[in-house]
């Protein structure tokens, strides 16, 4: 592993709580990640 590594946010939906990545880098072409976030209980959140 090493080298450079990108991410580019294509999407932050600061309504739902949701950030969406496209990434790269020379071992993993590309990938992408929707990651959202949600209130739990008692100040905990899901990730």
């Amino acid at each position: 592993m090493g080298g450079m590594h990108n991410m580019y946010f294509e999407n932050i939906d600061p309504i739902q709580h949701i950030l969406q990545t496209k990434e790269e880098d020379s071992p993993a072409k590309v990938w992408k990640h929707k990651i959202s976030i949600a209130k739990i209980d008692n100040g905990l959140n899901e990730y």
